[in-house]
């Protein structure tokens, strides 16, 4: 939902993320009439406006640009393979715990913690013995 603010009309986006036009009207206007002043007329707080400022380069228009958010990938994640791995051998094995499955998986060179096991286990709905038969019925 698009708002504007009630001074000038500029169209804001949803959330923080501002358009390039309006981040460089506002340092147009700061550099006319100060920080504060352009602050009040398009209603963003001044830590926003010095921020913008910092990365302001008044003869490269494109530095006000948002930038891409970042595809964050966690370092220590198991991969696509590993979590098949314990799917794979959990579903031949439905009465084996987390910790069997991790001791199993350790001994194929694949160190995997019991608590990431049943974290996989749960999030293909087959975190409980029960689950497991009951898939493994499903599937004979």
């Amino acid at each position: 939902m698009m708002g504007t603010t009630k001074k000038e009309g500029w169209p804001r986006s949803t959330g923080r993320r501002y358009s390039l036009e309006f981040r460089l009207s506002v340092m147009d206007e700061a550099t006319r009439v100060g920080v504060s002043g352009a602050c009040l007329k398009f209603g963003i707080s001044r830590t926003t406006c010095y921020a913008w400022g910092k990365r302001w380069n008044p003869s490269y228009p494109q530095s006000l640009a948002n930038y891409p958010r970042k595809n964050v990938v966690h370092p220590f994640a198991i991969s696509q393979n590993v979590t098949e791995l314990i799917l794979d051998i959990s579903a031949r094995n439905p009465t084996w715990g987390c910790k069997r499955l991790s001791a199993y998986i350790t001994m194929l060179e694949m160190p995997v913690s019991s608590p990431t096991i049943q974290k996989v286990l749960m999030r293909a709905g087959r975190g409980r013995v029960k689950q497991r038969l009951e898939a493994l019925a499903e599937g004979s």
